[in-house]
């Protein structure tokens, strides 16, 4: 079944995570030691809680006699929203902003953007070596596998009784030479190793590239990204489901 993705809009979600890496391809050493002005008066309109953090990091050395391990301290600078339930994390090796409370795309890739605009205009040759973005939704069914498509669900409910701690099958697949899938859905089971009690759906659609990107193709790449996780979700469901969330 196709779908026409741009018509597609819900009132309600079941979206509990939201998260977008860059992987640096090559360090952005300032990071270490101070975070600019012109990045971090960015990432505040959106994060406005500032609280840098020393993460304490272990270098093995080589040398002649027996191998020397030598402690360095480098900074993490995490910025929250007021409400602490999205977040931005820039370090020298990465950036990563994850939202716990979502409501659409098109703000979630405007604040992202925006920073790692900011990030190019200090820093023009930053790239990327991998790309990633995930979405989590948690789906509690209270009883009703209808709200599943059954070519997923069924499968698993046949092995479903009281001794069940965890169902789960993950599908991994290219969407073309730059974008890498991986699809995981079943029973997670928060309370993980105890036996499942409730019948809490996850679908976990996770988009990653692994190959050097600029900074400038974020931006096309992030979109196609959110297509196929938004394709994928919609095969997972059925009309009931999307009737409760309109």
């Amino acid at each position: 079944m196709e779908f026409n993705l741009d018509k597609i809009c819900y009132r309600q979600n079941y979206v509990t995570t939201v998260i977008v890496r860059i992987d640096l391809a090559t360090t952005i050493n300032d990071f270490n030691t101070l975070m600019p002005k012109e990045v971090g008066n960015v990432v505040k309109k959106w994060f406005p809680i500032f609280e840098p953090q020393d993460i304490i990091g272990a270098e093995l050395q080589f040398n002649i006699g027996n191998p020397v391990i030598n402690n360095n301290v480098i900074k993490q600078w995490t910025f929250s929203s007021r409400d602490r339930k999205n977040q931005c994390i820039v370090n020298s090796n990465c950036v990563i902003i994850s939202y716990n409370e979502y409501n659409i795309f098109e703000e979630f890739k405007s604040t992202a953007l925006d920073i790692l605009n900011a990030i190019e205009e200090k820093y023009p040759e930053a790239s990327a070596k991998r790309i990633g973005l995930r979405f989590v939704n948690v789906i509690p069914l209270l009883g009703d596998s209808d709200l599943i498509n059954d070519r997923i669900i069924q499968p698993l409910n046949e092995n479903k009784n009281e001794n069940l701690m965890r169902a789960i099958t993950t599908i991994e697949y290219n969407l073309n030479d730059d974008i890498n899938i991986r699809y995981q859905y079943g029973y997670i089971n928060k309370d993980y190793p105890a036996n499942m009690v409730s019948d809490d759906f996850t679908i976990d659609v996770d988009a990653f590239t692994t190959g050097i990107t600029y900074f400038e193709e974020i931006d096309k790449l992030i979109e196609a990204m959110h297509n196929e996780i938004q394709r994928v979700f919609e095969k997972s469901i059925t009309e009931k489901l999307r009737d409760k969330m309109r």
